[in-house]
């Protein structure tokens, strides 16, 4: 199970008899731990197959590899990523990290073909590919997006939830290999907004003890739309006492 941070957010409701109280909007940024994926595959997109496609699941120095001779390599697509964004947050931005180097003939190059996100099961997002070319032997590891960057495209928890992840092509003349990838996702939690309320309390007079009296609230919105306006009514009868909370 994936861990997600999240921030709680005060509450304040409007209190009876005629007083009022500050309106609350809660907006606090969240952000996830950098995610591992749990699947790994080749897609059916043309270029060089990517071998031992699983091996990029963790970041151990065993490699998903693809021999590419001026040419690129397929897609490799790794989903499973476990994410569990809140119903109704607001996503900011997502980075994703790539762990990975080179082999093959002295002075032969490999760089990025395509980088993008998985969204809803296919890789429609802004292109990430760097210019620079990966590193020789030893691993380096690549940054795309960020905080703010959401890939030139729309998102919700649903499909940050769902069938999502990344996609990685490289191009050049020697052998691509993936160690790793991590993705981060900055997201704004749903704010449940408390807004001005009045709250009058009226009862039949006059009170006497043992009687009936039939009570009602009326709860005024002032402004908002997030707390309930009505009117409550209730009664009581016993040997004394006071009336208790009651739920509008």
């Amino acid at each position: 199970m994936k861990t997600i941070n999240r921030t709680a957010w005060p509450v304040v409701w409007g209190i009876a008899f005629l007083v009022g109280a500050a309106p609350f909007s809660g907006s606090f940024a969240d952000v996830t731990v950098p995610t591992s994926p749990t699947t790994a595959v080749n897609a059916l997109a043309g270029g060089a197959l990517w071998n031992d496609p699983t091996n990029a699941l963790l970041s151990d120095n065993s490699y998903a590899s693809s021999e590419v001779s001026n040419w690129r390599t397929g897609l490799l697509l790794l989903r499973g990523f476990g994410f569990s964004m809140p119903v109704g947050a607001t996503i900011n931005g997502i980075e994703v990290k790539i762990e990975r180097n080179r082999t093959g003939t002295p002075g032969a190059e490999i760089r990025d073909n395509l980088i993008c996100l998985i969204r809803d099961g296919v890789c429609n997002t802004e292109n990430k590919a760097r210019i620079d070319a990966w590193p020789d032997t030893n691993d380096a590891v690549a940054t795309y997006g960020g905080p703010t960057d959401l890939w030139a495209s729309a998102w919700t928890p649903a499909l940050i939830n769902g069938n999502f992840g990344v996609g990685i092509a490289a191009e050049g003349t020697s052998t691509a290999r993936v160690d790793h990838a991590t993705i981060t996702v900055w997201y704004t939690p749903f704010a449940q907004e408390k807004t001005d309320t009045t709250t009058e309390v009226t009862c039949q007079t006059p009170i006497t003890l043992g009687s009936t009296s039939d009570c009602e609230a009326t709860v005024t919105r002032a402004s908002g739309d997030k707390t309930p306006s009505g009117t409550l009514f209730w009664g009581r009868t016993d040997t004394g006492g006071s009336f208790g909370p009651q739920s509008c």
